[in-house]
């Protein structure tokens, strides 16, 4: 195990620094980023290897994937690229094994690249971040971009989760940046191709989001507005299992026990009918307790739990209640956006602001809905969590310009402006 430690983290830091400097180079970095990103990188390689450690003694679907890759040892044909869910990270794993097939723990160095490639993902977010909100003290971009706990460690994971990231980072990164080219709309296909292969419902939430959200971007906002996106968004939850299955998206995810996206949409609303006898028998917290049937009416509940879960009075485990302790961070988030809400409609240096908050909501609502264990929230929220940095930060960065711009009075000094009511004078 000594040995397994040492050459992990060995080829981890070297491959990660790499990374790093190609990065820096090519977004002009400081000396105190080039820094920050070494921590993080440091930070994630330990996140990893707790990972690994983890799936040793706990199932995980990170074996799975694993164990094909040793059995096909090399990708037969590129043409398996283009299978969706467990098949595609398969062949992804397949494809990263030759790397790895000279080391005595093949299982712990797989686990290498896939972490490299959350970690691009967070260099990429750091970057469409700092072009969103450009504070001079980077202290909030540092922590939401690469020190917040859950995000890393599940990002790191060999598995779907750290693909996942990259191509969430990959279109917020092309949707977001300065400078308009030909090569951010590059980073939105691929990272849109990446997200459909690793989880198609998710795809396929993102575009209803956009769809919505597009009415919204050059129009005032107005009660009519309004009710016309709660009426648009209501409609879209009725017809969601036709939807699903007329578009014929597959999911063969073990994990989620479905064999499409409408039939993991319905079995979780049996696990949500079934929770409270589920935990008790396994002894865990319930995301979302008691028998009810889904309803368009406990929408805002399914929204609460899916962000705001576990609350720390939810907590069973000690694991619960780390995860609860950060989770308070992200309520924190939450409300801060939703008490300054009029600076989230003035913002307009966010494109299709509408459209993300739509794939927020909508996405949380169905996902809130489908899951009741808290390990599978935590994950899933990790697709999401990102729109509510990037509203976050954005609304904190308009506060704080809007601030700085209003006038001061120096003590001491009367006021240059005219005064209101200036007495005339006869010419």
């Amino acid at each position: 195990m000594l040995i397994d430690f040492f050459t992990f983290f060995t080829i981890y830091l070297i491959s990660g620094v790499m990374i790093v400097v190609v990065f820096a180079k090519t977004s002009k970095s400081t000396q105190l980023e080039v820094q920050i990103f070494l921590l993080a990188l440091l930070f994630k390689a330990t996140c990893t290897f707790y990972y690994y450690v983890f799936t040793t003694t706990n199932p995980a679907d990170a074996l799975g994937y694993y164990q094909y890759a040793a059995r096909v040892e090399f990708l037969p044909s590129i043409g398996l690229l283009f299978q969706t869910s467990t098949g595609f990270v398969n062949n992804v794993a397949a494809l990263f094994f030759p790397l790895v097939s000279s080391f005595t723990n093949q299982y712990l160095m797989l686990y290498i690249p896939f972490s490299l490639l959350g970690f691009i993902g967070s260099l990429l977010f750091y970057r469409a971040m700092r072009a969103v909100a450009p504070f001079k003290r980077k202290r909030d971009l540092f922590l939401v971009c690469f020190f917040l706990p859950n995000m890393v460690f599940w990002t790191s994971n060999l598995g779907k989760d750290s693909l996942m990231f990259l191509g969430i980072a990959m279109v917020l990164y092309g949707f977001l940046a300065k400078v308009k080219t030909p090569r951010n709309i590059v980073f939105i296909g691929l990272g849109g191709l990446l997200v459909y292969a690793v989880r198609p419902h998710t795809f396929l939430f993102m575009t209803f989001g956009f769809l919505l959200g597009m009415a919204f971007e050059r129009r005032k906002m107005s009660p009519r507005l309004v009710i016309g996106f709660v009426l648009a968004a209501a409609a879209l939850m009725f017809t969601f299992q036709r939807t699903m299955t007329f578009a014929g998206v597959t999911v063969e995810d073990d994990e989620e026990h479905s064999s499409s996206v409408g039939s993991y949409y319905e079995a979780g609303i049996s696990r949500v009918e079934t929770s409270s006898q589920d935990l008790k028998a396994v002894g865990g917290g319930a995301a979302m307790g008691g028998s009810h049937k889904f309803s368009i009416l406990y929408s805002p509940y399914y929204l609460a739990m899916f962000l705001g879960s576990p609350f720390l009075w939810q907590a069973r485990k000690p694991i619960h209640v780390f995860s609860a302790l950060e989770t308070l961070i992200y309520q924190i988030m939450i409300l801060y956006i939703c008490i300054h809400w009029r600076a989230v409609v003035r913002i307009r240096f966010i494109p299709f602001k509408y459209s993300w908050i739509t794939y927020l909501i909508l996405s949380s609502i169905i996902e809130g809905a489908a899951q009741t264990n808290f390990g599978l929230i935590i994950r899933q929220r990790c697709m999401v969590l990102p729109v509510v940095f990037l509203f976050f930060l954005g609304v904190r960065y308009y506060l704080s310009v809007n601030n700085t711009r209003k006038p001061q009075l120096v003590v001491g000094k009367p006021p240059t402006s005219k005064p209101l009511y200036a007495a005339k004078t006869k010419a």
